[in-house]
């Protein structure tokens, strides 16, 4: 069949979408039913911020399901229960509801949806699952052996795609799958698409063993992933000399004038300009009666511009000045 056969069949298959009662308006109604609420964007665990304009750049990874899951896999689709296996009726409702409506074109879907339009990622959609299960004819040529090969283009046209065949032993078994992971390089390492897949595969693992596990107490993490985020990045610990805080801070005054003690935003403050700062604002509460075991009740914004106002005591505001003027009461501080 040629592409303007084709292209003649399919509208007179679908029908006008001006008339409620053709194919096209009824498969519409269902796909705006569908996706209402819809997100823009999915977002991901991603390795750097979105461009504003993607580049269309892309990676792959060679992927792999081994026989062993992939037959428990085969069983448990076809069993139903609770948690995973209730999730998994729902997959395949929405599956089939949506191969049942699969005969409008996806330009066609997209202007009459009109969703947001962006330059940084695709619409509607931005990752995919492709599962080819269909049976296909093998190429035979006398003296050759044939199969297919992935060529790597380089390109990604969405965020990630995972394409994965379903390959079976000559008694019918299954004997795994084998695919590849296409993913754009502004978004994504090959390292975290690799570990992406392998929390992928280990959730599968954990609900073909017990499918009645709820999905969110499945364990994602490998051995090594785990080790890495709760014992290497947490070991920050370090050696820190004897003395009061008061005591360590003066020391780092004198030996460290110019290192920076305050930062926030774009402004820095030195430990030597800091100190200033704190010999001032000690000078100004003794002036006022505070000294040893007095409370004094702080307000300022959480900025370097609300330490140094604290510092100042003439750039208070008139209402503070009035409230500070007065020496304020000592009491004692309850101990424990």
């Amino acid at each position: 069949m040629q592409y303007a056969d084709y292209t003649l069949w399919q509208r007179e298959l679908l029908g006008e979408a001006t008339d409620p009662e053709s194919l096209f308006a009824r498969q519409l109604a269902y796909w705006r039913a569908e996706l209402v609420g819809l997100p823009e964007c999915v977002a991901l665990p991603v390795d750097r911020p979105r461009p504003a304009v993607a580049s269309f750049r892309g990676g792959h990874v060679p992927v792999e399901v081994d026989a062993g899951l992939h037959g428990e896999l085969l069983g448990l689709a076809r069993r139903s229960g609770p948690s995973f296996g209730e999730l998994l009726g729902r997959v395949r409702e929405k599956a089939l509801a949506a191969y049942a409506h699969q005969d409008v074109p996806f330009e066609q879907l997209v202007e009459e949806l009109n969703p947001a339009r962006s330059t940084a990622h695709h619409p509607l959609f931005q990752t995919m699952l492709a599962l080819q299960n269909t049976a296909t004819d093998d190429l035979e040529l006398p003296g050759v052996r044939v199969a297919p090969v992935h060529v790597p283009l380089g390109t990604s046209r969405i965020d990630l795609t995972i394409s994965l065949a379903e390959h079976t032993a000559q008694d019918g078994s299954a004997a795994g799958l084998h695919g590849v992971i296409e993913y754009a390089t502004d978004l994504f390492d090959e390292g975290t698409v690799r570990a992406l897949f392998g929390r992928w595969v280990r959730l599968l693992r954990a609900v073909v063993a017990d499918p009645g596990r709820r999905i969110g107490a499945v364990e994602l993490l490998s051995d090594a992933e785990r080790h890495r985020t709760l014992v290497e990045r947490n070991r920050t610990a370090t050696d820190v000399p004897p003395g009061s805080f008061p005591a360590l801070f003066r020391a780092q005054v004198r030996e460290h004038p110019g290192a920076v003690a305050l930062e926030c935003g774009e402004v820095r403050v030195l430990y030597g300009e800091l100190d200033r700062w704190a010999c001032r604002f000690a000078g100004w509460l003794r002036a006022r009666g505070v000294g040893a075991e007095s409370v004094v009740a702080l307000v300022l914004p959480r900025s370097v511009e609300g330490t140094r106002s604290a510092t100042r005591g003439s750039r208070c505001c008139p209402t503070r000045r009035r409230m500070c003027s007065t020496p304020p009461a000592r009491r004692a501080v309850p101990r424990a």
